[in-house]
C-alpha cells in the first residue's frame, strides 16, 4: 500500500508541476487593456456586439432618409426609339412601273423633373424625430452591450486572479501537509506516533495535492475563458495583472439611483423608444390632412440627337397638386388606433422599466454591502484560523493535543484563507455589477 501511495503522489507532483507552470511567453494583461481589447474586438459570439454595431448604423443612416424626404427629388429621363414602316409601291414617273418604297422615323427625347411635397400634415418632420429617436435607441442598446461584454470581462478577469490566489493558498496547506507528513514519520521512527496517524498524514497530504491539482486546472479554464471573450485563441498564453486589495470605490444608494436613471441603457432606449411611438401617432394622424405638392420640369424632343437639347426643342411645365383621402377603407382609423396602444404600451414599458432599474440597483447595492461585510469577516475569520492551527500544533508537538485536533486546525485554516480570497474577489465582482446597473463600465 505505501508503495503504490508513493508512485501515486510522484505522479501528482510531476502533473502539478506541468500543470503549474506558466508559459515564458505569456502576454501580460491590465483588467483595462482587456477591456479595451474586448470592444475592440466585438468580444465573443453570445454578447451581440457586431448585431448591435450594425443596428446603430442603420439607424444612423435612417436620419438621413427622413431629411431627405423633406428635400425636393430631382428625375431625368432620356429615351430613343426608331420605328419602321411596312413597305408601299409608287408609281416611278420614268419607267411607268411600280417600286417598292420603306418609310421610317426616329425620335430622341429627353426630360429633368423636380419635385416636391409642401405639406402632408406633418408626417415628413415626425419621420424626422421618429429616425433621431430610433437612432438614440440604437445607440443605448449598444451602449447596454458593450456594458455587458465589460462586465463578462471584469467577471472573467476578477475569476482568473481569484484562481491564482486560490492556488496559493492550496501551495501553502500542501507544504503544510508535507511538513506535518514528515512529522509524523519522525515520530513513528521514534516510535511516539502511531501506524494510524502516518497514515492520517499520508492521506492528508495527498487530499491536498489532489486540491491543488484542482485549483491549478481552474487556472487554466479562466484563461481560456479570458481568451475567448477576448476573441483569441483558448490556448494563447495570457497572463493579468494584480489589483489593489483595499478595494473598488463605491458611490452611495442615493448617488447610485440618480445615476442610474441618468445613465442607464435600458431605460435610455425605452425613454427613446416613447419618443418615437409619440411620433408614429402623428405620422398615423397626418393622414387625415390633405397633401399638397409642386413639381417643374423641362421636356426635349427632336429627331435628331443632335437637336435635342437646342432651345427649339425644349419644353417647360410647372404645376401643384393637392390631393385629399375622402375613405381609405378603415386604414387610417386602424392606423391611429394601433398607434395609440403602441403609444400607452411605450409609457407602461418606461414605468417598468424604471421599476426593474431600481430594483436591479438595490439588489445590487445590497450585493455590495454583503460583499464588503463578507471581506471583513473573513480577515476575522483568518486570523482566528491561524492562531488556532499554531496552537494545535505547539499542542501537538507537546502530546496535549491529538493528530485529529491538528488536521481539523489545518482544514480550517485553508478553509478561512479560501474563503478570504473569494470574499475579496466577489466583493470586485459585486461592485462591478453595480457599475454596470447604474450604466456605467
Amino acid at each position: 500500500m505505501g508503495r503504490n501511495f508513493g508512485t501515486v503522489m510522484i505522479a501528482a507532483c510531476v502533473v502539478a508541476v506541468t500543470l503549474g507552470a506558466h508559459p515564458v511567453l505569456a502576454e501580460m494583461l491590465t483588467l483595462e487593456q482587456c477591456i479595451e481589447q474586448a470592444l475592440k474586438t466585438n468580444g465573443s459570439s453570445p454578447y451581440g456586439l457586431p448585431q448591435a454595431r450594425e443596428s446603430e448604423h442603420r439607424a444612423g443612416q435612417g436620419v438621413w432618409t427622413a431629411w431627405g424626404s423633406l428635400l425636393p427629388s430631382l428625375s431625368y429621363s432620356h429615351s430613343y426609339s426608331h420605328s419602321k414602316y411596312p413597305p408601299d409601291s409608287i408609281l416611278d414617273p420614268i419607267t411607268g412601273g411600280y417600286i417598292p418604297s420603306l418609310s421610317s422615323s426616329t425620335r430622341w427625347s429627353a426630360s429633368f423633373g423636380l419635385r416636391q411635397t409642401l405639406f402632408d400634415g406633418g408626417a415628413n418632420w415626425y419621420s424626422v424625430s421618429q429616425s433621431y429617436h430610433n437612432r438614440t435607441a440604437s445607440r443605448e442598446n449598444l451602449r447596454g452591450t458593450q456594458n455587458a461584454l465589460v462586465l463578462g470581462v471584469k467577471e472573467t478577469y476578477f475569476g482568473l486572479l481569484k484562481a491564482q490566489e486560490l492556488v496559493g493558498v492550496q501551495q501553502a496547506a500542501v507544504r503544510r501537509a508535507e511538513q506535518f507528513h514528515k512529522t509524523v514519520e519522525s515520530k513513528y521512527e521514534l516510535g511516539s506516533a502511531s501506524l494510524s496517524e502516518v497514515l492520517k498524514a499520508r492521506v492528508e497530504l495527498g487530499t491536498a495535492q489532489l486540491e491543488l491539482l484542482r485549483r491549478q486546472n481552474d487556472i487554466r479554464t479562466s484563461q481560456a475563458g479570458l481568451n475567448s471573450i477576448l476573441n483569441r485563441p483558448v490556448d494563447d498564453p495570457i497572463e493579468v495583472a494584480e489589483v489593489t486589495a483595499e478595494g473598488p470605490q463605491t458611490p452611495t444608494y442615493e448617488e447610485a439611483l440618480e445615476v442610474g436613471r441618468r445613465e442607464s441603457p435600458d431605460l435610455g432606449g425605452v425613454r427613446a423608444n416613447l419618443g418615437a411611438a409619440k411620433d408614429d401617432l402623428g405620422i398615423a394622424r397626418a393622414t387625415l390632412f390633405p397633401n399638397l405638392s409642386w413639381s417643374a420640369g423641362r421636356s426635349f424632343a427632336s429627331t435628331k440627337s443632335g437637336d435635342l437639347y437646342s432651345g427649339r426643342s425644349g419644353t417647360w411645365s410647372t404645376g401643384a397638386t393637392l390631393s385629399y383621402n375622402i375613405f381609405s377603407a378603415f386604414h387610417q382609423k386602424t392606423a391611429i388606433s394601433n398607434a395609440r396602444v403602441a403609444l400607452k404600451y411605450s409609457r407602461e414599458t418606461e414605468q417598468q422599466t424604471e421599476m426593474a432599474l431600481n430594483l436591479a440597483i438595490k439588489q445590487a447595492y445590497l450585493g455590495v454591502d454583503l460583499a464588503r461585510e463578507s471581506r471583513n469577516v473573513a480577515d476575522q475569520t483568518e486570523a482566528s484560523a491561524q492562531e488556532d492551527y499554531n496552537l494545535a500544533q505547539e499542542k501537538y508537538n507537546l502530546g496535549a493535543a491529538t493528530i485529529l485536533d491538528l488536521l481539523n486546525a489545518q482544514e480550517s485554516l485553508t478553509r478561512a484563507q479560501t474563503d478570504k480570497v473569494n470574499a475579496l474577489y466577489d466583493h470586485y465582482v459585486a461592485v462591478a455589477r453595480l457599475q454596470n446597473s447604474i450604466g456605467r463600465r
